[in-house]
């Protein structure tokens, strides 16, 4: 894919920009440093149209409104505290920690804790118009600019950035869009010296890399540390976002192109999602990805772009959090998907708008409700944005069975939705097979009971630099160990980006509306000779709160020792055949039944402090020909009258 030609893969109008690009390229490269600093435009504030957003300069009096002061003020008291706070100083030991023992942790603290204040004083020196902030911040964006790198630690094992040789990652794009709003909002407020050497870290940082690259493209010629120009990952849209929108922010040399470009490239962002639009990077990840794809697609549009969000995909991704959410608008944490993770209502929000189903000014009052804590270039959109419609589509009503058929992903819901955000249990289940963040997870499921998700998957491992190596599979929680997933002789599932389970009965298929029920076939997914059958049957029943049976059938040429986990982040209380779990004012109580004897073991799993979780398994004490486990989880501290899974007999028979 990197080494593809320019004639391959360019489309026309893409190559049309190009022939845009290479003069700027040329600037770029036959003038001096000093002299390709002042070919940039000077850093007074651009028109409007220009950014995408119709942002006023600072000392309009809309930044001082009364809808803004409230937005702006816990921003406000942050800045305040940091000017009595030191702002650390570039650490080197701590950048190279990943490099040299695979941590990331205290090298990215030290960038955050470097680059957040630039944000926050530029908010509140636009807000107060004081000129309090205005010497801290030249000060610091004088130092950020000549710190040795922008690029996340982990994305700079080599430490190639570190010795000068600038790569286009993540952080870059994000923190040089952030430091062309400061530029844009404060101009010549900050000194003249200030304003050019943030300008010359940008040019040799982002945009002439990214020319580089570029270049190398055309000619066929690997893409390296720019992969991501052409990857179906969330790095494309953030990265194509992060750039398009820092040139037009500036009014750089590079901005036409980057507009003409960047609908094009962004189309392999909709490549990691099939045509049902489940993220399969996880909610967190749908946050990241979409919410940057979105606020890309208002700045092409204000700019005299095209509309990138007519995509039918796109237009499938905003539907996402209506579809995937159980109680409390939570999602299952199916992959790399971090606990409490779920679609964020400002992005949400934003998907409403875009699909029609809400408007410009309940955007607004949500997106201004949540500013503080936020990077500049998303505080600005979530200030100033008024998204407009791509479609017309009805509010989404509340649905009792949700399939993302392309992903195999169900949910289960009560019949409404005052049940099921109230003290109803909702179940969601997948197939399995991710291609991106993978876990070994065919048959995996998440339960929540109201809005407190009370069991199933535990989602992402803390991530180093085995997470996304050839060691991946031998973390816990990736592999299927750390999922609700049966073990046969010691057995866990083969690799999920190779092998893929199948339905014997797909979920949602109407019928009785009280009633769902979903088979998978586990075969595929185990290297067991001679296993004639490895069943997982789901059975939901909506009547009072909802209950769930969870049965693993095993059929063998030879005997077998058959086990099935249960995990959660709660702490079980352990009852005879069973436990209950509890959290804020929630329960769920578990029952276990078999096909023979068994014992219940409960172990609390902390290799990964990050992640912590207690693991249930049911493990049959005899080897068997045919065998079955099964749980039933109801809500509640008891099983409720009347509220047994739909089945013949018990789940086992």
């Amino acid at each position: 894919m990197q080494g593809s030609s320019l004639s391959r893969r360019l489309r026309p109008r893409r190559a049309a920009a190009w022939v845009l690009l290479l003069p700027v390229l040329a600037l770029g490269a036959a003038l001096p440093p000093a002299a390709a600093r002042e070919a940039s435009p000077p850093a007074a504030t651009p028109a409007p149209a220009a950014t995408g957003l119709a942002v006023p300069p600072c000392d309009d009096p809309a930044w001082r409104s009364p809808e803004v002061a409230a937005a702006l003020a816990p921003v406000l008291r942050r800045a305040t505290a940091q000017l009595a706070a030191a702002v650390p100083p570039w650490d080197e030991k701590a950048y190279t920690e990943f490099s040299r023992i695979g941590r990331r942790e205290a090298g990215e603290r030290m960038l955050m804790a470097r680059q957040v204040p630039v944000g926050v004083w530029t908010l509140a020196e636009c807000h107060e118009g004081q000129g309090r902030f205005l010497a801290p911040l030249a000060a610091l964006l004088e130092d950020v600019a000549r710190q040795p790198s922008w690029t996340l630690p982990a994305h700079d094992k080599d430490l190639g950035n570190l010795a000068g040789r600038h790569t286009v990652d993540l952080n870059v794009c994000e923190f040089g869009h952030d430091l062309a709003w400061a530029l844009r909002l404060l101009g010549p407020r900050l000194p003249a010296a200030t304003r050019q050497g943030v300008q010359q870290a940008l040019e040799s940082r982002m945009f002439r890399p990214l020319r580089e690259a570029m270049v190398t493209r055309s000619q066929g010629g690997p893409l390296k540390a720019h992969w991501w120009l052409d990857s179906p990952t969330n790095w494309n849209a953030v990265c194509v976002g992060g750039v398009t929108g820092a040139a037009l922010t500036l009014g750089h040399p590079d901005g036409d192109v980057w507009k003409v470009l960047a609908p094009d490239l962004v189309r392999s962002y909709l490549k990691s999602v099939l045509a049902d639009g489940y993220s399969d990077e996880g909610p967190g990840y749908w946050n990241y990805g979409f919410g940057q794809y979105l606020r890309l697609r208002e700045t092409l549009r204000a700019a005299g772009g095209p509309d990138i969000a007519t995509d039918p995909v796109a237009l499938a991704l905003a539907r996402y959090p209506a579809r995937i959410a159980m109680g409390g608008g939570l999602a299952a944490l199916f992959g790399d998907a971090r606990p409490g993770s779920g679609p964020h209502p400002v992005v949400q929000a934003h998907a409403d708008a875009v699909l029609g189903r809400s408007d410009a000014a309940a955007y607004r009052r949500v997106a201004r409700a949540q500013v503080a804590g936020t990077r500049l270039n998303e505080a600005i959109w979530r200030l100033w944005g008024l998204p407009q419609p791509a479609a017309r589509e009805a509010a989404a009503g509340h649905e009792a069975c949700t399939l993302f058929a392309d992903s195999g992903v169900a949910v289960f819901r009560p019949t409404t939705a005052a049940a099921t955000d109230g003290d109803g249990l909702s179940v969601s289940l997948r197939l399995g097979g991710s291609r991106a963040h993978a876990h070994d997870d065919a048959g995996s499921w998440a339960v929540t009971v109201g809005p407190r998700y009370l069991a199933g998957d535990v989602g992402a491992p803390t991530y180093t630099a085995d997470t996304f190596g050839p060691r991946r599979r031998e973390n816990r929680l990736v592999n299927s160990w750390g999922h609700p997933l049966p073990v046969v002789d010691g057995v866990l599932q083969q690799d999920a980006t190779r092998v893929r389970a199948a339905w014997l009965q797909a979920p949602c298929r109407g019928g009785d509306p009280g009633v769902e029920r979903a088979h998978i076939d586990l075969r595929p997914v185990y290297a067991l000779d001679g296993l004639q059958r490895l069943e997982r049957r789901f059975a939901y029943r909506r009547e009072g709160a909802g209950a769930l049976a969870i049965s693993d059938h095993l059929a063998s040429l030879t005997a077998r020792r058959l086990e099935s986990a249960f995990v959660s982040h709660a702490e079980p209380v352990m009852q005879p055949h069973g436990f209950v779990l509890r959290q804020d004012g929630r329960a769920l109580h578990v029952t276990v039944a078999a096909s023979g004897p068994f014992e219940l073991v409960h172990e609390r799993v902390t290799s990964d402090p990050g992640n912590a979780f207690s693991r249930v398994v049911v493990r049959l004490a005899q080897p068997a020909r045919e065998a079955c486990i099964a749980w039933t989880l109801t809500a509640g501290d008891a099983p409720a009258a009347g509220a047994t899974p739909p089945a013949s007999g018990t789940p086992c028979s």
